[in-house]
């Protein structure tokens, strides 16, 4: 089956193989921007693992992958703005969300690029899960109930970073192994900085889609 793919058109639309283009939201701008200050060492962040046995199966083609692939929930900010009260906070949240979260069956459904800052872009792939939205929208009002603000109140764009490539340069052949098209996303993640706390969700695996 044919995996469908999104290319980079004009101003930083979509533009998909069958000619349709895709303008990106305003939600999805400032995600990406707020990813380029917060993700990686500098930054803390709430993130979906993508299994390792999954992620080894899923890479663009003459480009070094990004380490540690995942789908990022939530962005908190600087790590040296965190307090470790608030740290503390944060895991007390994500233990007790994790303990009644199900774990999310998921399907890559596409492939596509984004314009990013700095004169590199990132090319992702999408993650497809039922609740993905809703499970992201339930940790999102348990750390505000607790006064754990995120970095944007934009909203939510669901992708796996694979690579970055310099901008204007061709798009990479993405190729997804049979095998890794689905998995399961069965734990979520503290990343502070390079340090990383896994909590596993204990729930029962949803259906694929």
């Amino acid at each position: 089956e044919a995996m469908a793919r999104e290319l980079e058109g004009p101003d930083g639309d979509i533009a998909t193989e069958d000619g349709a283009t895709v303008v990106p939201t305003q939600d999805a701008r400032e995600w990406l921007r707020t990813a380029s200050r917060f993700d990686g060492a500098s930054g803390v962040a709430i993130v979906l693992p993508v299994p390792a046995k999954a992620a080894a199966g899923i890479a663009a083609i003459g480009y070094q992958p990004e380490p540690d692939p995942h789908c990022t929930l939530a962005f908190l900010g600087p790590a040296e703005s965190m307090t470790p009260d608030q740290r503390d906070l944060i895991r007390a949240v994500l233990r007790s969300w994790a303990a009644r979260w199900y774990q999310l069956g998921c399907t890559i459904s596409g492939v596509g690029r984004f314009t990013g800052e700095s004169g590199r872009d990132p090319v992702y792939v999408s993650p497809s899960a039922a609740d993905l939205t809703r499970a992201r929208e339930s940790l999102v009002a348990a750390l505000e109930a607790v006064g754990i603000q995120q970095a944007s109140g934009h909203g939510f764009v669901p992708h796996i970073t694979l690579t970055y490539v310099p901008t204007g340069a061709n798009m990479p052949t993405v190729t997804i192994e049979p095998e890794s098209k689905t998995f399961t996303f069965d734990r979520i993640e503290l990343w502070a900085g390079v340090a990383h706390e896994s909590f596993p969700m204990l729930g029962a695996v949803t259906e694929v889609e």
